[in-house]
């Protein structure tokens, strides 16, 4: 799939504690190693993590409803730390260099890609919607159309939609 033309970016952090630059101001965990730690006086317990996880990859399953099949695009392979089966078992075939998945491997593609075990473009079998990963937990989806009536679901979940 080429580059797709229009992207929205979607993230836990509320962009009204954004300053002029798009900078996020308050303290807040950034990654699955930042569990156990405190950030504005609270710390992250990995429940909570996983809640906001969770999340993310629900916006993923609204984003990609009704595809049947996702394809990875520059898999990069980091590594896998302490991960359940079904994760360990979705690490193992893209590392034997598997990249279409069906959409029912989304939760644990998406979550791979959060805690930063691989890098990767995930496309769906259209070619018309794609989702990518940053650092610090950012998530941009690329589509050819916009759906906002997907983006307002997304918001309810509640992620924020950019």
């Amino acid at each position: 799939m080429r580059k797709s033309s229009f992207y929205k970016r979607v993230t836990k952090y509320n962009p009204l504690f954004r300053n002029g630059q798009g900078h996020y101001l308050p303290d807040e965990w950034t990654a699955i190693s930042d569990v156990g730690n405190e950030f504005a006086g609270q710390r992250l317990l990995l429940d909570e993590y996983l809640a906001v996880e969770a999340r993310y990859v629900q916006a993923v399953q609204l984003f990609f409803a009704g595809s049947g099949h996702v394809g990875l695009e520059s898999a990069e392979i980091r590594w896998l730390g302490d991960a359940d089966g079904s994760l360990q078992e979705v690490f193992q075939r893209v590392e034997s260099g598997v990249r279409a998945f069906p959409a029912s491997d989304l939760g644990a593609l998406v979550a791979l890609a959060l805690r930063e075990c691989l890098w990767f473009r995930l496309v769906d079998d259209t070619g018309t919607r794609a989702v990518e990963f940053g650092y610090d937990y950012y998530m941009y989806l690329g589509f050819e159309a916009p759906d906002p009536e997907c983006f307002q679901r997304i918001e309810q979940l509640p992620l924020f939609v950019e």
